[in-house]
This record gives C-alpha cells, structure tokens and sequence, in this order.
C-alpha cells in the first residue's frame, strides 16, 4: 500500500504533447487520508486544491490548504480543523514539453486572509503571492499518472533541506516528504512511505 510504483509501472512510455492543464485538472479537488491514518505513523490529512487566476496565460495556477483533522478516524476532535490548515501554497506549473511540468511553489505571504478561499478561488488575492520556496517538476508516465521528485532548502525542525517524492494518478497520489539536517539525518516526515491520498470527491 505504500509502495510509491503505485501501479504506475504497468503504463507504456507517455505520449509526447501533455499540458499543464491536463495535470492541473487531475490536482484540482478535495483529498483525504481518511483511510491511512488507521496506521498509527500517519495523522487524517485533508488537502484542498484549487486552480486560481485562469485567466492568466503563463501556465497554470494552483492553490493548495491542508489541514490535520485527526490522529485516526476513531479520535474526536473539537472545533473546525478546517479552520486551522498547517499547509498553505501557491504551485505555478509550466508545461516545458516532452510530458515534462515546471513547478514553482510559492508560499502565502499572508495565510490568515487567503485561508479557506479554497472553497471562493476566485477571491484569492495576487498580493497573497510570497516568496518562492521550491522549484522541481512532474513528468506524465502514463495517460492520467504522473511522478515527480525534487530537493528544497528547507529548516522545518532543524532540517536542512526537504526531499519530496510524488506519484499521481486519477483518483489518488501519494506524497512523501521528508526533511533531513545537514549531516544527512532524517529529522521529519513518515519514514516507511508517503501519504496516501484518495479522491473525496470521487466517493
């Protein structure tokens, strides 16, 4: 189940012409990790995805808010932890061809006003765009999958950098980041595989 092949193996090489959009599509919507967190090493993460400013022309804009609603489904949590997202960015995807995508990630500049216009993307202000803080891409290997992998400066708990790896398909992805300190020591993120995240919207 946490094997990040993900069936993605069984595809034949990609066709050539893929855009951003495509991908774009596949991103967009509401994901949960409902069903894993009754494995006691991952937390029940929702993630929101929504294209923002489609009127630009230079690719493609995504917003993305992720919250931690629970332990496992079996602990009660008080209040809205929708209300209360640990993850806010803004992904710029450039299709650079050959089924290849330029991802830029961005942070929030400011995270109270943007938090939960996920559900009005049309509200989400240009002057809520910070700093960039990663940059790596996602290739398509097959019709609906895709795989991508990059390296950031990052010094989340003592970390030096964070190592993410992602594989996604029509109605999952999984995501595995992990951050390591400068001698090379894992210091965060799951050890034995990524979150699993599976389509709410699909159900």
């Amino acid at each position: 189940m946490r094997t990040l092949c993900f069936a993605i193996c069984l595809f034949a090489a990609p066709a050539a012409a893929d855009t951003a959009a495509e991908f774009a599509e596949s991103a967009a919507g509401s994901w949960s990790s409902a069903e894993q967190s009754a494995d006691p090493g991952y937390d029940w993460v929702e993630s929101e995805v929504r294209q923002i400013w489609p009127d630009r022309e230079e690719g493609v804009w995504l917003y993305q808010e992720n919250a931690i609603i629970a332990a496992s489904p079996e602990v009660p949590v008080e209040g809205d932890p929708k209300a209360r997202p640990y993850f806010q960015v803004v992904v710029h995807i450039q299709d650079v061809g050959g089924g290849t995508l330029h991802t830029t990630t961005y942070r929030v500049a400011d995270r109270a006003a943007a938090k939960g216009t996920w559900s009005a993307p049309d509200t989400f202000s240009p002057d809520w765009l910070g700093e960039v803080s990663c940059m790596g891409s996602m290739q398509r290997v097959g019709e609906g999958f895709w795989r991508g992998e990059t390296t950031c400066p990052n010094n989340y708990r003592g970390a030096a950098r964070v190592v993410s790896m992602s594989v996604r398909s029509p109605g999952a992805h999984v995501n595995w980041d992990r951050g390591f300190d400068a001698e090379g020591n894992h210091v965060w993120g799951p050890a034995e595989g990524g979150y699993i995240f599976k389509r709410k919207d699909a159900e």
